[in-house]
């Protein structure tokens, strides 16, 4: 479980609207909220598989059984993001026009593959343990819902209502897979499908896309070089 705080800009101190008119300035408008709080919960499910098994017999330091195999892990996180009335961009609170609380999820698929290693010892089993894993793929899928029940399209005087349930404007999907490349730890290639309903400044700007991607990526696998029996 998790809390966290933050705080949203977007780099912009321009006003909202273009000389306080009915349009939004997306060129450099100011979309900056005070503070912003997230809850969530989330888990991770682990299921290994043994691909074959063998023995050493070190001189003195006692029998080591080694397991080689594959392990798929399964990430899992629910939460909710939550905007304070008291902290956000006022003007827009005001016409609604804000996409701010929203549920979220995230789901993160890995496999890796791994050795397992147990030595045995006169009057001790199990002394020692060492497991190893070295990560090959990784798939996440994440999503946004926005949940304001008070959510509007268009300008600061002509507005349209969007339903809670109108799935194509308050919904934020992402789908992307990474490879890693060979023996590095960090760096992958990756390939991506997204769709935002909404966008990523927690504001409408009546634009609704599809999304395609592929390139490097640099990220934290789970990555350690086998280590010698001890």
């Amino acid at each position: 479980m998790s809390v966290g705080l933050g705080h949203h800009s977007n780099g912009q101190d321009g006003t909202e609207f273009v000389d306080y008119t009915d349009t939004v300035n997306i060129y450099n408008g100011s979309f900056s909220e005070s503070l912003i709080s997230y809850f969530s919960i989330g888990g991770i499910i682990t299921k290994k598989s043994m691909l074959f098994r063998f023995v050493t017999i070190p001189v003195k330091k006692g029998i080591f059984v080694n397991s080689e195999g594959l392990q798929v892990n399964l990430f899992w996180k629910l939460g909710f993001e939550y905007h304070p009335v008291y902290f956000s961009n006022q003007k827009f609170h005001q016409t609604g026009l804000y996409g701010g609380n929203r549920f979220f999820g995230n789901l993160i698929f890995t496999n890796s593959k791994g050795q397992f290693s147990k030595r045995l010892v006169v009057k001790a089993l199990n002394a020692f343990k060492h497991d190893f894993q070295v990560e090959k793929n990784r798939l996440s899928f994440s999503f946004e819902y926005i949940t304001d029940r008070s959510f509007y399209s268009g300008g600061f005087s002509s507005k349209s209502e969007i339903k809670l349930t109108d799935f194509e404007k308050r919904l934020n999907l992402n789908l992307t897979y990474y490879r890693r490349i060979l023996a590095s730890k960090h760096p992958a290639v990756f390939a991506q499908l997204s769709y935002s309903g909404s966008d990523n400044y927690n504001i409408y700007f009546q634009k609704s896309i599809f999304q395609a991607r592929i390139g490097l990526a640099f990220g934290f696998f789970e990555f350690e070089k086998i280590a010698k029996n001890r």
